[in-house]
């Protein structure tokens, strides 16, 4: 094999290679972008789930619960469409279709909760729905006339877990005889039905509730001011006698060493 055969030979070797490499990167590179993009679209549906998760007992109107699972459904079908071998990806999207199916026949209820922590949480979920109702309807994803239907409702329901929820947790400060922190919860509940809008039936009747729980609030604080006078009358009036009795007793101690003086001192002459 004369020299130019294995240069040739060398040559075509040097080609397929870059070749091949750069074939084997442009696959990596689409199979990276594949998962960006499922990752993406899952991200989306797990966002949506757990907001559907985390509300089950917030009572919403059904439209609400089954517009989430919309969401997920539609996301869950993105990521396959990109690339239906994900492992789970395809089993999850069919539960998912399950349970959309089944919307209208699930149960959904109202439960306050009885934590702080409790409540902070579902507060927290409720404020997240409302910014991504809002986000969906700015980028037309969420039509109109379902966002005008579900954002009132929505408000109103934060209004009711923020007002009655603070008022629960007020109670339970109070039974424990936390009169500061019953005081702090009774506050916030009207500070947030302040801003709702004191035209509202409900925001009327729940502030009504929460300025007589504020009064009765007022009044434990008062008798707490009595009884600690009164606990310290009996105080200063034990001080004034401890203090009479010292004077007595100087008083006697002066009398004695002057009776001791009289009786050594120098004897007058009559």
């Amino acid at each position: 094999m004369d020299i130019t055969t294995i240069i040739i030979i060398i040559v075509a070797v040097l080609v397929i290679s870059v070749v091949g490499s750069i074939i084997f990167t442009k696959k990596e590179q689409a199979a990276a972008e594949r998962r960006q993009k499922v990752a993406n679209f899952r991200f989306r549906a797990d966002e949506a789930q757990d907001l559907h998760d985390g509300l089950h007992k917030a009572g919403l109107e059904k439209v609400a619960y089954k517009f989430l699972l919309e969401r997920v459904v539609a996301n869950l079908q993105e990521a396959v469409n990109v690339d239906a071998s994900t492992p789970g990806l395809v089993r999850r999207l069919e539960d998912a279709k399950r349970q959309l199916a089944d919307v209208d026949q699930a149960t959904y209820y109202i439960e306050m909760p009885s934590g702080m922590v409790e409540l902070q949480g579902l507060i927290s979920r409720l404020n997240k729905l409302i910014k991504y109702m809002l986000l969906l309807y700015q980028r037309r994803i969420l039509p109109e006339h379902e966002y005008s239907k579900l954002m009132p409702s929505l408000q109103r329901t934060l209004l009711k877990f923020d007002a009655e929820g603070h008022i629960k947790m007020g109670h339970q400060a109070a039974n424990d005889y936390q009169i500061g922190t019953a005081k702090q919860n009774y506050l916030h509940a009207k500070k947030k039905l302040l801003e709702f809008g004191q035209e509202d039936p409900y925001v009327q009747q729940q502030l009504q509730i929460v300025e007589d729980l504020l009064a009765q609030i007022a009044e434990k604080e008062g008798l707490e001011a009595d009884v600690e006078q009164v606990e310290e009358k009996p105080e200063i009036a034990h001080d004034a006698k401890e203090q009479r009795r010292q004077d007595a007793i100087s008083s006697q101690a002066e009398l004695n060493q002057q009776a001791m003086d009289d009786d050594f001192g120098p004897k007058k002459k009559w």
